[in-house]
């Protein structure tokens, strides 16, 4: 939040734009966030854990001078676009000067005439984040970097709850099975489904037996397993559009990055993210590192 004389306004950050209008001076552009975290509690432990779920939506507020004492034309030129923009109650994309592009809605305002101040209006107005479309994030999330982050995810916290496999076949296996998925889902001849399916099997395999040792100690890693469960499901549904794309395969011929990979082939970066899991973990791709692209 930052403060100073009506006169001068804040003249060190940018100008903040709604819908395309640039803002008037200002003197308040603040902004409140909350961590949504949930509370867990172990049966006969005091105290409880806590889960982070999520950031709920930023929320903020402004204190616009449309004065034409400090900007012509700022009153009634420039407050009458901007009527539009905080009267309608529509999303729109706001450009912050300290949190950058956020889709918000103008929740509540107020407008000043002061006898002492008649070159204009002073606006004030509360917003809040805005989520135009649920699942747009759910779906970028089920790719195949989603996988592999749940799987690294429900590997950790099986080994620290020190989780037996309920079967004589080994963890590794089980892990190495669910890894073939991940680094072999767009061959055009796979058979996704039934490779899915075997993964999601092993898992339940997992989440079976811990629901039945009812060990407060392996709850953790649980939800791990059934976010991991999860990915692999949104995965399936994405597949049947990715396998109708064809693959090429490269080769780097220079240390170079992801970035200039997606320029270089007219790939997004989310492409080549998807289909190369394992350059995920150094922000450079040496030379001779082989990669693939759709074509």
């Amino acid at each position: 939040m930052a403060t100073v004389s009506p006169m001068s306004a804040v003249l060190g950050l940018a100008r903040m734009k709604l819908d395309g209008l640039v803002s008037p001076e200002y003197d308040v552009a603040s902004f409140d966030f909350d961590n949504c975290v949930t509370p867990r509690h172990y049966p006969y432990i005091d105290r409880d854990g806590h889960d982070n779920v999520g950031r709920k939506s930023h929320a903020g507020g402004f204190k616009l001078y449309f004065l034409n004492s400090l900007e012509l034309e700022s009153f009634p030129q420039k407050w009458d676009e901007w009527k539009r923009v905080l009267f309608d109650g529509s999303s729109k994309e706001m450009i912050h000067p300290l949190l950058g592009p956020l889709d918000v809605r103008i929740i509540s305002g107020s407008v000043t005439v002061e006898a002492r101040t008649t070159s204009g209006v002073l606006v004030e107005f509360k917003w809040e984040e805005d989520l135009t479309d649920p699942t747009a994030d759910a779906w970028d999330d089920a790719t195949n970097v989603s996988v592999a982050a749940a799987k690294t995810e429900a590997q950790a916290s099986v080994a620290a709850a020190n989780i037996p496999w309920p079967s004589e076949e080994a963890v590794t296996d089980a892990w190495d099975a669910i890894a073939m998925v991940e680094s072999a889902m767009y061959s055009v001849d796979l058979a996704i489904d039934g490779m899915i399916n075997q993964a999601q099997g092993k898992i339940d395999e997992l989440i079976g037996f811990i629901d039945a040792e009812q060990n407060h100690s392996y709850y953790a890693a649980k939800d791990a397993l059934v976010k991991l469960w999860g990915a692999f499901e949104s995965l399936g549904e994405k597949a049947g559009v990715k396998l109708s794309r064809t693959i090429a395969t490269g080769t780097t011929v220079g240390d170079t990055t992801l970035d200039e990979l997606a320029d270089s082939t007219g790939n997004s970066l989310a492409d080549l993210m998807t289909l190369n899991p394992t350059l995920l973990g150094n922000p450079i791709v040496k030379s001779g590192t082989a990669y693939r692209y759709y074509a």
